[in-house]
């Protein structure tokens, strides 16, 4: 893959232990910019999915990133696809979706 040197990718994961009551889940990030590593993050908490984790990571590396910014993140998790979809009565997690669509806001391009 060819980096633009403008952009800033992130590369965000996640995982959840569905098999104890506790379902501990976690994200981390290793982001990128102008060919370099510049941050690396880990969140988790118990009694949660990887997903509400990604979401949560997704908006501190908005609020982290400098505003006007290109952000390009990458993932196998499809979930977070339509991160910047207003969320429905069916939506899980719609107040962290909320916050990423605000963030969004921030950026030249997300």
């Amino acid at each position: 893959m060819t980096q633009d040197t403008s952009t800033y990718y992130v590369w965000i994961g996640g995982s959840c232990d569905y098999g104890h009551k506790e379902r501990a889940g976690g994200a981390a990030v290793v982001i990128e910019h102008n060919g370099n590593i510049i941050s690396r993050d880990v969140i988790s908490d118990l009694h949660t999915t990887e997903f509400r984790m990604m979401l949560t990571l997704m908006v501190k590396v908005m609020q982290e990133i400098p505003e006007g910014s290109d952000i390009l993140f990458l993932t196998n998790a499809a979930y977070i696809q339509n991160f910047d979809k207003t969320p429905t009565v069916k939506s899980a997690n719609p107040d962290l979706i909320i916050q990423c669509i605000e963030e969004k806001k921030r950026h030249n391009s997300v």
